[in-house]
């Protein structure tokens, strides 16, 4: 494989990686946003995090601004896949392919960037376990990956395990 097929095969590779969190982080349509108070969205929040009123009510706010700051991005970074698949069904430039890609690899750091914020702010009213639980549901898929894949505590080496 000659060396410039061979960087754009691992380009495109690095940038479809690093695309999949984003692309999988969008709200789903089907729940309702920006998350309120008594919102299906919102107690199921505040019921996984064990949220107090105060922190349901800035954790909203946060995860709220995050999703209309997210929202432009998202966009833009589909409209830019949608972009670059069609350049490679259509066998377009390999420069046209590179500038596609180096927008991608851009709107993603700046997702990233964004999410880091509101991260940031979390840490300053959630416990150390409330952020775990968190970046672990987050990690998961939400709801339905969370639900499929609920990670059981690994036992100490000192512990007996109940076993069924």
């Amino acid at each position: 494989m000659n060396n410039n097929l061979r960087r754009s095969v691992v380009s495109l590779s690095a940038a479809l990686l690093l695309s999949l969190p984003a692309l999988a982080a969008a709200p789903d349509p089907a729940v309702d946003y920006p998350l309120e108070r008594g919102t299906a969205a919102g107690e199921q929040w505040r019921k996984m995090l064990g949220l107090s009123a105060e922190q349901a009510r800035k954790f909203t706010l946060l995860e709220n601004e995050k999703a209309a700051r997210l929202k432009p991005l998202r966009e833009l970074l589909r409209n830019e896949m949608v972009k670059l698949q069609s350049l490679l069904a259509e066998g377009g430039s390999e420069r046209d392919v590179e500038d596609s890609l180096e927008q991608i690899l851009q709107i993603n750091r700046a997702i990233a960037e964004r999410s880091e914020r509101v991260d940031v702010g979390l840490s300053a009213f959630l416990s150390a376990s409330q952020r775990a639980r968190l970046l672990v549901w987050r990690s998961l898929g939400g709801a339905d990956g969370y639900a499929a894949r609920r990670l059981e505590p690994t036992p100490r080496p000192d512990e007996e395990v109940e076993r069924d």
